[in-house]
């Protein structure tokens, strides 16, 4: 019977060590895919910045050939940014908006 309880406690003590370096290994191979996950994020917000640039864009409106152009000032309105203060006017002015007909 001493045989038998020492036996299995050196069975379950070799058991739980090769799950304690089961999971140590699991834990290593997780924390290097999240490395990589942070460069690769990293690496595709500099690709996003660098699409996002005037330069960029002007290029990718000729390569697909859009047929776009700058605005005519006619084109572009200007729009006063609301007050912070949210009584509605940016200024003394009244603010109205367009109706359709």
């Amino acid at each position: 019977m001493l045989c038998l309880i020492i036996g299995g406690s050196g069975v379950g003590y070799v058991w739980q060590k090769n799950q304690i370096y089961e999971l140590g290994k699991q834990i290593k191979q997780r924390e290097q895919r999240l490395i990589g996950l942070d460069q690769q994020g990293e690496k595709l917000k500099k690709q996003l910045a660098t699409m996002r640039t005037v330069q960029s864009l002007e290029d990718s409106i000729k390569k697909l050939n859009l047929g776009l152009g700058q605005p005519q000032m006619s084109q572009v309105w200007h729009i006063p940014e609301p007050s912070r203060d949210g009584s509605g006017a940016t200024t003394n002015e009244t603010q109205y908006a367009a109706t359709e007909h």
